[in-house]
């Protein structure tokens, strides 16, 4: 009964790939010629090993070194999916233990039992750790984590904070990993999420600004963000003929190179940061929780807060309503008799 599980075909597979692996996978072959073919096991040395190397026995293959602009999932997989018989050593084994479904891609299906091979050989020994991996280690997540790939951005329509990270996926392609992004390929959805008639009902649930003054307006009569001619929190849109408002959090929007537009209006062709809830939401045309306009508006500290220099207690005293609750309770040793 088990042995036509596809569980245990992948067992199968996996401890065929692991006979063709050497040990210490996670270690490249020793760099000196004199004892090349033997594996690098000093990692108590300061060296740089390689970002990657290849893990099948009798391959020295490895990167040259590491730079700031090193993509190792790409140069491993580069060098087995195309750089000679690796690639038919793994179909080989997808087709002999039937691993290949219609629903799933002939390379991810190899790139997993690749993987899974790697950490079973990895179980069978202690790994060996020290100054040269933890290097590697770094200088991987240095790769990751750059300055020009990792930002912060703040949504349009909920104004909540972000990560935009343009990073690699396993396969080392160019990914957009982070919950928040410009997304410049999707110019017409933009432009439909804005515009379009049909988008009506969600637009003024989501980013009307006349919408959020008749329903709440009276919370915010006096924030001076919301006084008339003020642009903090609103930017104007052509839609329907004519010109409407969005409330929103224009912080990170930046005008594209066609627009023609002042500074004051948006359009399918700016660079508008919405994260991937509200961006799935809106393409749906569904209602956003999380939109400014559906109340969740708050806007920045009041001006005398700040040039008095009101603490934190001072507010609470002065305050008509708290929120809060203080729990007291007292330690000390039990009376004696």
């Amino acid at each position: 009964m088990y042995a036509g599980c596809f569980l245990y075909r992948w067992l199968l597979a996996t401890r065929d790939l692991c006979a063709l692996l050497r040990d210490e996978v996670c270690l490249p072959l020793h760099p000196d010629f004199g004892e090349s073919g033997t594996i690098y096991k000093r990692v108590d040395t300061a060296i740089v090993l390689p970002s990657w190397h290849c893990a099948f026995d009798g391959c020295a293959a490895a990167s040259s070194g590491q730079t700031g602009d090193t993509n190792h999932e790409a140069g491993l997989w580069h060098h087995i999916w195309t750089g000679g018989s690796h690639k038919k050593t793994l179909q080989q084994l997808l087709t002999k233990h039937s691993l290949n479904e219609s629903h799933m891609q002939g390379e991810e299906t190899a790139f997993t039992l690749y993987n899974q091979a790697l950490a079973e050989k990895e179980r069978q020994s202690c790994p060996l750790v020290g100054v040269a991996t933890d290097r590697r280690a770094l200088l991987h997540v240095g790769e990751v984590f750059k300055e020009d790939n990792v930002t912060t951005l703040m949504c349009f329509i909920c104004g909540c904070k972000n990560i935009k990270h343009d990073g690699f996926d396993k396969l080392g392609k160019e990914q957009r990993k982070g919950t928040i992004d410009y997304r410049p390929e999707s110019h017409s959805m933009l432009s439909t999420i804005l515009t379009d008639a049909d988008y009506d009902r969600s637009w003024r649930h989501n980013l009307s600004y006349k919408n959020f003054k008749d329903r709440f307006g009276n919370a915010v009569a006096t924030d001076p963000g919301m006084q008339d001619g003020v642009y903090e929190w609103r930017r104007k849109v052509r839609r329907g003929g004519g010109v409407d408002e969005f409330l929103c959090c224009p912080e990170d929007v930046k005008r594209g190179a066609r627009c023609r537009h002042d500074d004051h209006t948006v359009c399918s062709k700016c660079q508008i940061p919405i994260c991937n809830e509200c961006w799935d939401h809106a393409k749906a045309n569904r209602h956003i929780p999380r939109a400014l306009v559906n109340d969740n508006f708050i806007g920045y500290a009041h001006r005398f807060l700040v040039e008095a220099k009101v603490t934190w207690l001072e507010a609470t005293i002065a305050a008509p309503v708290f929120s809060g609750l203080v729990t007291y309770y007292i330690e000390g040793r039990p009376k004696t008799a």
